[in-house]
């Protein structure tokens, strides 16, 4: 979370003080494009149906920045549970991990690009018991994908080569709510459960691609 300070939006140029914790000093962060920025709410303001923001995760930094629907308050207000606009994923999180976004015009075309009118998925997905203190998390729908399935990689942030790629699945780990992933070209690999969507129940779409040996047996039958 950030203080914006800088705006010129003629020459593209933004800049926000970040106070990282009392025990660093105060950073500078300079970006291009405003899309990078989305204005919030610093208290209340969440109720069901908020459209919110993810922040402050020590554990889970990758999930910080994703842009959640509040579908569910529990013990009070003290955790709240969200649904991620992007992948359909639910997550129970403390309350000050989730900031309200503020309703303004550039709110609005920054979260257009996310279907976040979409009703979110019903039922209470948790899988595994939390991350740390933070939160706990699932696929929609409450079940994980079973050894065997072709799935799809998406959603990476960093490895984005991958997004896109099939892969079977080999292992599923509940606690850590991850899947260990064979690629096509014999690659074994873990990933995030938000990180793979369903292709096919079995591995009978997942065929390593043929290479010209193949292909030339196949032309002489």
């Amino acid at each position: 979370m950030a203080t914006l300070t800088t705006v010129n939006a003629e020459k593209g140029c933004y800049e926000a003080l970040m106070h990282p914790g009392p025990a660093k000093q105060p950073v500078i962060l300079k970006m291009k494009n405003p899309d990078n920025i989305i204005a919030v709410v610093l208290s209340g303001g969440l109720s069901i149906g908020t459209i919110a923001v993810v922040h402050g995760l020590s554990s889970h930094q990758d999930l910080n920045g994703c842009i959640c629907r509040v579908v569910k308050c529990h013990g009070e207000g003290q955790r709240v549970e969200v649904c991620a606009v992007e992948t359909g994923l639910h997550y129970r999180m403390r309350r000050e991990n989730i900031l309200a976004l503020k309703q303004c015009p550039h709110t609005t075309k920054v979260t257009a690009r996310f279907d976040v009118d979409k009703p979110p998925a019903r039922g209470i997905p948790l899988v595994g018991s939390s991350f740390g203190s933070e939160s706990s998390f699932g696929p929609a729908g409450g079940e994980l994908i079973k050894p065997g399935s072709t799935v799809q990689i998406v959603a990476l942030r960093n490895a984005t080569g991958f997004n896109g790629q099939l892969a079977e699945v080999t292992q599923v780990d509940r606690a850590k709510g991850r899947y260990a992933i064979r690629l096509r070209d014999g690659t074994e690999k873990t990933i995030r459960i938000a990180n793979v969507r369903l292709v096919s129940s079995s591995s009978t779409s997942f065929l390593p691609a043929a290479g010209p040996a193949a292909i030339d047996s196949r032309l002489r039958r």
